[in-house]
């Protein structure tokens, strides 16, 4: 127990500042909607043919959610399943997908511009979130569309181990950077940003979450904190690591 610490959100909420949080809904256009409605009736076809496959679930899924910030490059969707007479499992063709140009500017992605702009001429910097960054990677693409708006971007990878990630932080701050993206797991807390989920919710949704105006960008420091005695391992571990402009 000694290396552990159970806190609820309203042990710490008198402390954190207040935020408003928005979901907001972007029409897909053509071509791109209808190449995600052919995508998806072929996907529900697999899924009808192959019952209970889960390799065709997890891949149809997966390839449904990151279509629409990536519609490129993701060739054909293959499952496997097992082959009674070869004795191992067989790959075979889910669906092909359709490579839309990568030249081209959608929807979401003109109104993420928008919600960062918004963001900037107030002073705020940003933290965009997104959950595809292997495979079938989006923060390439929006580095690329950023920067071709003028807008300095850098990308927080896993490579950068998370001890370094506070230093990684400060130099792109003098870099004058206005604008991280990474995924989730990378950045706990975006203290003094403002941040952009751009995939985590769903396709066609964007979360815009940002400081209340007029609110302190950083927590209280810990010892003033009511329960900030029984955090005292966690702390050393981690909030002891952060300097005060994060919290």
């Amino acid at each position: 127990m000694e290396l552990g610490a159970f806190v609820s959100l309203e042990d710490i909420s008198s402390e954190l500042p207040s935020y408003r949080e928005e979901v907001i809904g972007v029409d897909t256009e053509e071509p791109l909607a209808k190449a995600y409605a052919d995508l998806e009736e072929q996907i529900k076809d697999a899924l009808e043919e192959h019952r209970g496959n889960h390799s065709v679930n997890s891949t149809a899924l997966n390839a449904l959610l990151s279509y629409p910030d990536r519609p490129y490059g993701l060739g054909d969707l293959i499952g496997t399943e097992y082959d009674p007479e070869a004795h191992r499992r067989v790959p075979f063709l889910i669906a092909p997908t359709q490579d839309l140009p990568e030249d081209s500017r959608y929807a979401k992605e003109r109104k993420l511009i928008e919600c960062i702009k918004a963001d900037l001429a107030h002073g705020r910097k940003c933290q965009i979130y997104a959950v595809y960054t292997a495979k079938r990677d989006v923060t390439s693409r929006l580095e690329r569309v950023l920067s071709q708006e003028g807008i300095r971007v850098s990308v927080l990878t896993s490579q950068v181990p998370p001890d370094q990630r506070e230093a990684w932080y400060e130099r792109r701050l003098r870099d004058s950077m206005q604008v991280c993206v990474a995924h989730p797991r990378l950045v706990s807390v975006g203290m003094g940003f403002a941040v952009v989920a751009f995939n985590l919710l769903r396709a066609d949704w964007i979360l815009d979450l940002h400081l209340a105006a007029g609110k302190p960008t950083i927590l209280a420091n810990w010892s003033t904190i009511e329960c900030g005695r029984s955090l005292s391992n966690l702390q050393r571990r981690d909030a002891g690591v952060m300097s005060s402009p994060y919290g």
